[in-house]
C-alpha cells in the first residue's frame, strides 16, 4: 500500500539518489539499443521508461536496506543508541531530570515495565538500553496515529534513506564519469562529477545529519508521549 510515509520517506529519497543510475542506464541504452535489438524510437522510449521504473522500485528496497543495516547500525547500534534511548539513560543530560523521571514513570504505568535505575544501568548498560528500546517501541505504536510525530518520523526516514541511497549514487556517479570519458561526452562527464560531489558531501555529513534529525524526532516523541492518555 502506498502511504504518506512510503512516498515521502522512501520513494522521494530514492528518486533523488537514482539519478546517476538512470542517467548511466539511459545513456547506455540510447547508444547501444539499436545494435542490440533493432527497435523503433517509440519502443526504445517505452523500454527506457519500463527499465527506469523497475530500477527505481528495486532501489527503494536497496536504499532502505543500506540505510538501516549499514548507517543506522553504525551510528545507532541497531536502535540501542538512538537519541530516544540515550536521553532516558541516567548519564545523559539532554532532558531535565524531573522530565526524564516523569517519562520513566509513565513507561512503568502504561506498560508495567520497570526500567533499570541509574545505578543498575552502570552495571548492565546493554540490558538497560534493550529495556528502554522495547518500551519506546510500544510508545511509538501507541502514537502511530499522531500526525505531528508521523511528520517528524517521515523527515527522519527521508534523511536516513537519502544517506543510504547516496552511497550507491556516489558509486554510480563514479561509474558514469568513466563511461562519459569512454564515449567522450563532456556534458555527461560534468554532470557525473557534479553529482558525485553532491553525494559525497551527503555521505561525509551523514553522521551530523542523522543525529540532528534523530534528536529532533526524540524531542517531539517525548513531548507527545507525555501528552498521551491511556
Amino acid at each position: 500500500m502506498i502511504t504518506k510515509y512510503y512516498l515521502n520517506a522512501r520513494l522521494f529519497p530514492t528518486l533523488l539518489t537514482c539519478i546517476p543510475l538512470l542517467v548511466l542506464t539511459n545513456f547506455f541504452l540510447l547508444n547501444n539499443a539499436n545494435s542490440l535489438i533493432p527497435l523503433s524510437s517509440i519502443f526504445q522510449i517505452l523500454i527506457n521508461i519500463g527499465i527506469s521504473g523497475a530500477l527505481i522500485f528495486l532501489m527503494v528496497q536497496i536504499n532502505r536496506l543500506l540505510a538501516k543495516e549499514v548507517f543506522q547500525r553504525i551510528y545507532f547500534h541497531d536502535e540501542l543508541k538512538m537519541p530516544t534511548v540515550n536521553q532516558l539513560m541516567g548519564y545523559d543530560l539532554t532532558l531535565e531530570e524531573s522530565i526524564k523521571n516523569t517519562i520513566r514513570e509513565r513507561i512503568q504505568q502504561y506498560y508495567n515495565i520497570n526500567l533499570l535505575d541509574f545505578d543498575a544501568e552502570k552495571v548492565d548498560e546493554l540490558r538497560a538500553r534493550k529495556l528502554i528500546a522495547s518500551c519506546l517501541s510500544l510508545g511509538r505504536n501507541d502514537l502511530r496515529d499522531n500526525r505531528l510525530l508521523l511528520q517528524h518520523n517521515i523527515e527522519y526516514g527521508f534523511m536516513r534513506n537519502l544517506i543510504g541511497g547516496s552511497l550507491l549514487a556516489f558509486i554510480f556517479s563514479i561509474g558514469t564519469i568513466f563511461y562519459s570519458v569512454a564515449i567522450e561526452n563532456r556534458a555527461l562527464q560534468f554532470t557525473a562529477v557534479l553529482l558525485a560531489l553532491i553525494y559525497l558531501i551527503i555521505l561525509l555529513s551523514s553522521k551530523s545529519l542523522i543525529n540532528y534529525y534523530g534528536k529532533t524526532y526524540a524531542k517531539i516523541f517525548f513531548e507527545q508521549f507525555l501528552s498521551l492518555k491511556k
